[in-house]
């Protein structure tokens, strides 16, 4: 039995092409092995189940990253924004959750804390502490970013 010399009436691709299209096909009648439009090629390798596995590790492993890393950064500026709050309702600094929030919050604020020195105490703090809170959510989207863009 003859083998077909081309199946492109009922075996291309959505698009027209030819991706590997068997010329001989049991469904058809034809009894022969199965040979194909052209041989296979090194550069279009089958992908098997590890290369799937593979895929899916490292996409796992992108995704705990830019998670962590973004709600590591949302707490520094959660601790920044509750130091602006306490300041500018004039909590108790007695109190051990204000000292704790104040320490924490100073150590966050690295180099802000006299970036800008207005007269007034409260507005010192809203511009200072509410730049290194922008500052840590900006360093928790880059973190993100870079990241997925070694995917």
């Amino acid at each position: 039995m003859a083998l077909p010399r081309c199946v492109c009436d009922r075996d291309t691709n959505r698009y027209g092409r030819h991706d590997n299209v068997p010329m001989s096909d049991r469904r058809y009648g034809d009894t022969e092995e199965l040979s194909y439009a052209y041989p296979p090629d090194d550069r279009r390798r089958r992908r098997t189940r590890d290369d799937y596995r593979d895929r899916q590790s490292r996409a796992r492993t992108v995704r705990v990253t830019t998670t962590v890393a973004t709600i590591i950064t949302s707490v520094f500026a959660a601790i920044l924004g509750l130091q602006i709050i306490f300041t500018l309702l004039d909590a108790n600094t007695a109190n051990p959750l204000v000292t704790l929030v104040a320490d924490l919050s100073y150590t966050l604020a690295w180099f802000f804390h006299d970036l800008f020195t207005p007269d007034f105490p409260q507005l010192r703090m809203l511009l200072n502490y509410g730049l290194a809170a922008l500052f840590w959510l900006g360093i928790g989207q880059g973190i993100s970013v870079l990241v997925r863009s070694l995917r």
